[in-house]
């Protein structure tokens, strides 16, 4: 049962990956070009991603020309720790959805266009690291990020 259970998360993971290119869209020699639908090259050596035991544990897709919004579905990424997603030219608001991410320890979304206000659900409490500055956002800070303990750079410049 456990290697069905492993299978199946694999296989969600596998899913998660393609939702993310479906939805952040970036030009043909970029990052994503290697995010390929076929069994030539498992996710896990993909560019940007890094799992442990077949599990995706952090995407680092920095200055990589990616535009779009960020799918709620990266949320079906259950073991995410690090999201490393600076440099873009990412749209919309920050989805809620990361919220639901309990090991994200690592939130890096600094120079993007994105919209809107912090979500209030980003107040888990192994969140070490935020920096969501040089973006578009509005609306205040939310006051749970103040009472997390283990978190120890943060970088919320120009929010309007």
């Amino acid at each position: 049962a456990a290697a069905a259970s492993s299978s199946s998360s694999n296989t969600t993971d596998f899913e998660t990956l393609l939702c993310l290119k479906l939805h952040l869209s970036n030009s043909p020699n970029s990052v994503l070009g290697s995010w390929v639908q076929n069994n030539s090259l498992p996710f896990c050596s993909w560019l940007g991603v890094t799992c442990n035991a077949s599990r995706v544990v952090a995407l680092d897709l920095e200055n990589s020309g990616l535009n779009g919004r960020i799918p709620p579905c990266i949320a079906n990424l259950t073991l995410l720790s690090r999201i490393h997603f600076p440099e873009n030219l990412l749209s919309g608001h920050i989805p809620a959805q990361l919220g639901q991410l309990s090991r994200l320890s690592y939130l890096n979304l600094r120079s993007n266009s994105l919209t809107g206000s912090i979500p209030n659900t980003l107040s888990f409490t192994s969140l070490q690291v935020i920096d969501v500055g040089n973006n578009k956002l509005s609306g205040d800070i939310p006051e749970s990020l103040g009472t997390l303990r283990n978190l120890s750079v943060y970088a919320f410049l120009a929010i309007a």
